[in-house]
């Protein structure tokens, strides 16, 4: 006897098959793409990383210049060097040690230095300040024109005078000598402006400058008294 079965609903399955190959492919050629990609950007961060002035190199750095205060501070010593003004600056190195005081044959070695371009050059040597070895340039004051310097300096008990250096640092003039002043600056109108700490006596009982904030010509001549101040204390 014959037996005939049902006959069974034909499906498509060759589409599906060919579709989920073109998939595939699809889903390879995105990975080779990406891959490459990714590939060049680990080589590009390589490259800039080796470049000159990248954030992962060093930075090259200009060749220090040496100062003259650079080149006596050694072992046992400290530097310093006053805030620039006008191309000027005052320079001191200490002695810490007494080795150092020996070699340096002084506690104190004060110049002051003009800028020339890149360099720092010694204007007024060691040896030309008020008291060699007993006390330093602590400020140093350009008028506009770079022809005269009031310049203030600190000696014994910090006692505090103030000259005015002109004719190219060749000449010092003490501004009320023997007395302690300190510098402030310069007028528009070409005078230097200096505090007196206590007053000038004429004799002992008669005062013939109070203290007070002066103004001097360049030429160190008393212009007059801008403000008269309280005298200090002090050693």
């Amino acid at each position: 006897m014959t037996l005939h079965l049902p006959r069974l609903p034909s499906f498509a399955v060759d589409p599906l098959i060919a579709e989920a190959k073109r998939r595939m492919r699809r889903r390879r050629a995105l990975l080779a793409l990406l891959v490459l990609l990714g590939a060049g950007a680990v080589a590009g961060i390589v490259v800039l990383a080796h470049l000159p002035g990248s954030p992962g190199q060093p930075r090259t750095a200009a060749p220090a210049v040496r100062t003259p205060a650079e080149g006596l501070a050694k072992g046992g010593t400290a530097s310093h060097c006053s805030a620039v003004s006008r191309g000027f600056r005052a320079c001191t190195v200490f002695a810490l040690t007494s080795a150092a005081f020996r070699r340096l044959g002084a506690g104190e070695v004060s110049h002051i230095e003009r800028r020339q371009g890149s360099l720092w050059l010694v204007a007024l040597a060691p040896a030309r300040a008020p008291h060699p070895g007993h006390g330093w340039w602590r400020r140093v004051l350009p008028d506009a024109r770079g022809t005269t310097v009031l310049a203030q300096w600190s000696g014994e008990c910090e006692v505090q005078f103030t000259y005015l250096i002109a004719n190219r640092l060749s000449t010092l003039r003490q501004v009320f000598p023997s007395q302690p002043v300190t510098a402030l600056g310069w007028t528009s109108e070409g005078l230097a402006r200096v505090k007196l700490w206590k007053p000038v006596y004429a004799s002992k009982t008669r005062i013939s400058r109070p203290a007070g904030i002066y103004l001097v010509s360049p030429a160190g001549q008393v212009v007059r008294l801008e403000k008269r101040l309280p005298p200090s204390r002090g050693c």
